[in-house]
């Protein structure tokens, strides 16, 4: 687990999930967004998806707040792993039918559905290891602009009309 311990946790274990993701943006030198969205017509209840200078993980809205965290955690650790992103094209229109997979791919969008492989593996102990060191979500925010359309096409909700 040299991974966990390039994050010093057992040193000075974070005490939430704002400041294990704030010692992961500075560690990392990007941004962490979290984006919650209505999973229901999906069978993924995480995403992350990786833009130029930040990181956006999506989280699913209409679950327990403790699941939320798991999700956010589970995402949180395929970053830490240093997963690679996927670019097959069935995953990617399944994950944004309205989206041709070439802009999704753009965005960097990793899927992950499946806890068979070594990588699901790693991220879901390491969730749980990590879940087991904070106690709490902080409330979601507004997302504006380009994120809140992508918010609105993962939750299936028709963009608003722009007058």
């Amino acid at each position: 687990m040299e991974k966990l311990e390039s994050l010093h946790l057992e040193k000075d274990e974070p005490k939430s999930l704002p400041e294990l993701l704030e010692r992961l943006e500075n560690k990392n030198g990007r941004r962490i967004q979290l984006h919650p969205w209505n999973a229901y017509r999906s069978k993924l209840c995480g995403a992350w998806v990786a833009s130029e200078n930040t990181d956006h993980i999506f989280y699913a809205d209409l679950t327990s707040r403790a699941h939320q965290r798991h999700i956010i955690l589970h995402e949180l650790a395929h970053m830490i792993w240093g997963h690679t992103l996927l670019s097959n094209d069935q995953a990617l229109t399944e994950l944004f039918p309205s989206l041709p997979p070439s802009a999704v791919r753009r965005m960097l969008l990793r899927k992950r559905a499946r806890y068979d492989s070594v990588e699901e593996q790693q991220a879901e102990m390491t969730a749980t290891i990590l879940g087991q060191q904070i106690d709490s979500l902080p409330p979601p925010p507004t997302p504006h602009g380009p994120l809140r359309r992508l918010q609105r096409t993962l939750s299936g909700k028709e963009e608003e009309p722009r007058i």
